[in-house]
């Protein structure tokens, strides 16, 4: 749906920090004076690297093709732990520059995340790159063709806890198409959406691909779920356990910031991002989770 002259306006008053954080010049990431980080925000990254919170900086990558031949964008995520490591968010292709940009300006690269099984791309040349590196698969990735030569170190559930889970908690989605594993790092309040909200640029979407995407409800700030994907959690009764999940991010996680994989970030008020987004999730009449009523 297109929102035109009146959506813009009620975008700036209800849902503010909208950016595009690949391209847009005059996206200002969130920091947080009041608290002690060690954080590099004074130094001038290259410029495949952009700082989009304390200890939270965002690469973009390739675009690839999806199953349906359409062009989707591709963006990682890098964090530092309070060990100093570098904590990689869906690894983009690998170049040298790269690996030595990260490892100077995050850290030494000790974990590796997959979020879901459609994000294994190029796990193979950051294993060969940091076979100390621990590589841990989102549920369903193992079993691809394309990853079996991958050390993975663990498969991420919610009844493990992995190394990494002081800094960073995660939930999973299953969906019947697809499992999503969201993360959240805790001292920056950032949640890190894949697939699972998409809110791809008005200017990027043309000709069928485009009417498509609008159709789909993927375009624009409000964004949403593939229509697909979303049916699926209803055919396959997973909107209960989808619906405990959002809970958790909005009620317990309370985050600052948002990342997605395509399209729009949201430094600023994600609660109310995530909850129009995915507003396909069954909830009470004229109930919100980021403002709950008081009982």
């Amino acid at each position: 749906m297109v929102l035109g002259a009146a959506g813009g306006l009620l975008q700036k008053l209800f849902l503010p920090g909208f950016a595009n954080a690949g391209a847009d010049a005059s996206f200002q990431p969130r920091g947080r004076p009041e608290e002690d980080y060690e954080d590099d925000a004074h130094v001038a990254l290259p410029e495949t690297m952009q700082r989009f919170a304390p200890l939270v900086w965002m690469v973009e990558g390739p675009t690839v093709n999806d199953s349906f031949g359409f062009p989707y964008p591709t963006r990682m995520v890098a964090i530092r732990l309070t060990d100093g490591s570098a904590w990689i968010w869906s690894p983009t292709v690998l170049s040298d520059e790269m690996a030595g940009q990260i490892q100077k300006f995050i850290g030494p690269v000790r974990y590796i995340v997959s979020p879901n099984r459609i994000r294994g791309l190029f796990l193979k040349e950051w294993q060969d790159k940091f076979p100390e590196a621990k590589i841990y698969a989102s549920p369903g990735l193992e079993q691809r063709e394309g990853v079996k030569n991958i050390n993975f170190h663990s498969i991420l559930s919610e009844e493990i806890r992995p190394e990494f889970a002081d800094d960073i908690d995660h939930v999973i989605f299953e969906g019947g198409i697809l499992d999503e594993v969201v993360f959240f790092h805790k001292p920056s309040k950032t949640v890190i959406f894949s697939e699972l909200i998409q809110r791809h640029f008005e200017d990027d979407q043309r000709g069928f691909r485009g009417w498509w995407m609008r159709q789909s409800g993927l375009v624009g700030p409000t964004g949403s779920t593939p229509r697909e994907w979303s049916l699926a959690f209803w055919i396959y009764g997973k909107l209960p356990a989808a619906r405990q999940r959002l809970d958790r991010i909005l009620n317990e996680w309370k985050p600052d910031g948002m990342i997605i994989a395509h399209g729009e970030v949201a430094p600023e008020a994600a609660c109310l991002v995530i909850e129009n987004s995915l507003s396909w999730i069954p909830k009470e009449p004229n109930e919100s989770l980021c403002f709950p009523q008081k009982k």
